[in-house]
């Protein structure tokens, strides 16, 4: 059985209606409470002829969003632990700054606007980086680690930039803020203390 392209097109919007607003729904979820179903896309069956068809079914960019933003919090969350700091009277500093992508993350986020209703846009944006502490603490013993030491990193992050709030209907206005936001980002690590050396299996 052959579906005419008037029934397929009804088909396809009723599928969209019914399915919209659990797609808009997405943007208020916490990715913890989206479950592992709905990040496989799912098909919808139709009858064609020589077989079935399938029909995929709309998924809301915010779902997107926020699987790349779980990628990234797991790549961030790790502490890396550097070699040993070989000569003690060696200066030591912080050669890993905030970069400007962790700087704009750690912003407030954009508000979600309506298009053409109400739009917020965030334009000329400068950053300046100040550090605050370089220290490096005494070796102590650490659990999964051994003996290391924490060097502290802590940067200060002044950022300047201009929001725009613009509508062109029902009442066109645009309206620019110039604003400044203050964000402070660590990046402290662990130095192992010794050198590992050579193991050697049991018995030799």
């Amino acid at each position: 059985m052959r579906l005419s392209r008037w029934t397929q097109a009804f088909g396809g919007l009723i599928l969209t209606l019914t399915l919209l607003p659990g797609c808009l729904a997405l943007e208020r979820w916490e990715f913890s409470e989206i479950p592992i179903s709905a990040l496989v896309p799912t098909l919808a069956p139709i009858a064609a002829e020589g077989g079935a068809g399938y029909w995929p079914v709309p998924v809301s960019p915010a779902l997107s969003d926020d699987i790349e933003r779980l990628i990234d919090k797991h790549e961030k969350e790790g502490v890396p632990v550097l070699d040993p700091i070989e000569n003690h009277n060696a200066p030591i500093f912080c050669m890993d700054p905030p970069s400007e992508k962790d700087i704009y993350d750690a912003l407030p986020p954009i508000p979600h606007g309506i298009p053409f209703i109400v739009e917020v846009q965030r334009n000329n944006v400068r950053m300046t980086v100040e550090k605050l502490v370089d220290q490096v603490d005494e070796p102590r013993f650490y659990p999964l680690i051994g003996p290391a030491q924490v060097h502290h990193c802590h940067f200060k992050c002044t950022v300047w930039y201009d929001e725009t709030i613009y509508s062109a209907w029902p009442i066109p206005f645009s309206y620019t803020d110039h604003k400044q936001e203050v964000v402070y980002i660590d990046k402290d690590h662990f130095h192992r203390v010794g050198n590992p050396g050579r193991l050697t299996a049991a018995g030799r």
